[in-house]
């Protein structure tokens, strides 16, 4: 290997958020390595210990790299299998290889403490939880839906009035196939009387529906934010759920408010993450209300249609480590043009 930067990029190929990360990394001089996670018996994972000391190596078709030399390591994995996607039994083989490649891989920041990680594995588990993110968007003062998460019929019954409107959402999320997932719906207090049986089985995330201006998606950077307007209300099929007409749906570069962004960068802050999918809904008032956040959310089609440089900001961010956040950049950052 060179003596540039090494940048350890573990993801689905092909992917073309991993396609433009890359091109930006090789524009700012570093040496990216790609690990394959539908295919990794293509690449070789070694881990020893020894004498007190541990260490170890991973070979791709970039050559091999000694993990104590890593600079960086951007986790970009997402669900593939059938069994994570819950659609068929698998052979047992097959989900003894899966497990042990997840255990290991799952493993790698022990042995790369030296390495930035985009986002650090322990953090990035925890985030991902939807009631922890609406309990840490309350404590940085951020506008949440009034909610309820049980699998008690009759604590959701109570929740879900007649008088207003309601949502439900999974709070993980399900499919039964690859692209077949069960998006945001409304709910009625009917179906949550006459459904109590589905409600034991797992908790759901009941919610009181809030009146749509617009959304907004805001991808953070560690301390960079991109803020993208979705015109939602504006597209047949995408008013309760934006993600049903993705492709449909217009978009444009969008302003914070100052607080609104200080708020966002405070929960970045406050759940441990370098990179975050942020989803806000404006409503009528103008009142921003905070939703979820994907600690590995996508960003590469808003990108192309609205030119902000997400790619390279994670370029930037893989390559130069963790900065501290400068508190004083906050307003500047709300108001920046891309």
């Amino acid at each position: 290997m060179t003596g540039e930067p090494t940048v350890l990029i573990i993801g689905q190929l092909p992917d073309p958020h991993i396609d433009a990360v890359v091109r930006e990394l090789k524009e700012l001089g570093a040496s990216p390595i790609l690990f394959n996670r539908i295919r990794p018996e293509e690449s070789g994972l070694t881990y020893w210990l020894e004498g007190g000391r541990a260490d170890g190596d991973i070979v791709t078709e970039q050559g091999r790299i000694r993990l104590s030399e890593l600079n960086a390591v951007w986790w970009r994995v997402k669900p593939f299998t059938l069994a994570e996607y819950g659609a068929e039994p698998i052979p047992v083989i097959e989900g003894f290889v899966e497990r042990e490649w997840r255990s290991v891989l799952g493993s790698l920041n022990a042995f790369t403490p030296q390495a930035f990680w985009m986002n650090p594995r322990e953090t990035d588990l925890v985030a991902r939880e939807k009631p922890i993110q609406l309990r840490a968007a309350q404590r940085v003062g951020l506008a949440v839906p009034p909610t309820c998460i049980s699998n008690v019929p009759e604590a959701v019954a109570v929740f879900v009035s007649e008088e207003a409107q309601f949502i439900y959402k999974p709070v993980t999320w399900y499919a039964d196939g690859p692209g077949r997932f069960v998006f945001t719906s409304q709910v009625q207090l009917d179906e949550v009387r006459y459904g109590a049986d589905e409600i034991q089985v797992a908790p759901g995330i009941f919610q009181r529906r809030i009146a749509k201006a617009y959304e907004v998606r805001a991808t953070v950077v560690r301390e960079s934010l991109f803020a993208v307007k979705i015109h939602s209300q504006e597209t047949a099929g995408a008013e309760l759920d934006w993600r049903r007409r993705q492709h449909q749906v217009s978009y444009s570069a969008h302003v914070l408010p100052d607080d609104v962004g200080e708020r966002l960068l405070n929960l970045q802050e406050d759940l441990g993450l370098i990179y975050g999918a942020y989803d806000l809904v404006v409503t009528p008032e103008g009142e921003y209300v905070f939703l979820e956040v994907n600690p590995s959310g996508q960003w590469l089609w808003l990108e192309l249609q609205t030119g902000a440089p997400i790619s390279r900001a994670v370029a930037e961010c893989l390559m130069r480590g963790a900065p501290q956040l400068d508190p004083s950049r906050i307003g500047g950052l709300a108001d920046a043009s891309f």
